[in-house]
């Protein structure tokens, strides 16, 4: 009997976390549904111990490899190109699936589109968690302005088959360039409410030392799709107008706060 292919591919991108690792290959190894999907474990020379992590976990991924890499977008590639899923989902170290029912929730739902977003935990520097949600329709006026949480999408495979792998010319906003790329040639794309993971802020783009060459990043790939009168518009209008509204909020609660202090 030919053996079913995966529906999922869930890729994980390590370099010297073995702590996470371990910690993120646990949260996939605890799902209550794994018959659809397989785990590929993408490691980039790690001199931490890693590896001895791999070894431990080794029967439980469809494919890994310890080597030096690009970076994480040449990792990501790498899984890519050796997964057998329908759709691509990348957990990196350290950030885990929502909870032990959340492949058997997504895969409740039918998949077509080709990209499928959910929404995502998101860790604070205390340790807590808030429950981030993506928007119902997704828009290229939102990627403009945002982007989409790459653990909390799922990306048919297809599309990478299509348009082409991560451009590895974009250090740490690949994944945006290539939300971008697709967008400017049609997808079809899916909100369903599931929490898909638990992300920590500690990775390469989260950084903040990294901010500004992620800004950068992000500008750079919105001139490769976009003209400049779109680009004022949607992203220079739209996203002084979104400042000033959220800065107009948090001033009008410190207004509270005081207004409450000189009367109690």
């Amino acid at each position: 009997m030919t053996k079913k292919e995966p529906k999922i591919s869930i890729i994980t991108i390590n370099y010297n976390d073995r702590v996470g690792l371990e910690k993120t290959i646990l949260s996939v190894r605890g799902q209550t549904s794994l018959d659809q999907c397989e785990h590929i474990i993408i490691d980039a020379a790690s001199k931490d111990g890693s590896l001895d992590v791999i070894l431990k976990y080794a029967d439980q991924f469809s494919f890994w490899s310890s080597e030096s890499d690009r970076g994480v977008y040449d990792g990501q590639n790498k899984g890519i190109l050796n997964s057998k899923g329908e759709y691509i989902l990348f957990i990196n170290s350290g950030d885990v699936l929502a909870d032990e029912h959340t492949l058997s929730k997504i895969l409740s739902y039918e998949l077509n589109s080709d990209l499928i977003y959910g929404d995502m935990y998101i860790e604070s520097k205390d340790g807590r968690y808030r429950l981030g949600k993506q928007p119902s329709t997704m828009t290229v006026r939102h990627l403009l302005l945002d982007t989409i949480w790459h653990p909390a999408c799922l990306i048919k495979k297809e599309l990478f088959e299509r348009y082409g792998l991560y451009d590895l010319n974009f250090r740490i906003a690949a994944d945006y360039e290539f939300w971008l790329k697709v967008f400017s040639f049609g997808v079809s794309t899916e909100h369903i409410s599931v929490p898909f993971s638990r992300f920590n802020l500690e990775g390469l783009s989260s950084a903040p030392q990294n901010q500004n060459s992620l800004l950068q990043e992000r500008k750079k790939a919105q001139s490769l799709y976009f003209n400049r009168i779109t680009l004022f518009l949607y992203r220079d209008i739209l996203g002084t107008i979104r400042s000033s509204f959220l800065l107009g909020k948090f001033l009008l609660r410190k207004i509270l706060v005081l207004l409450k202090l000189k009367t109690a």
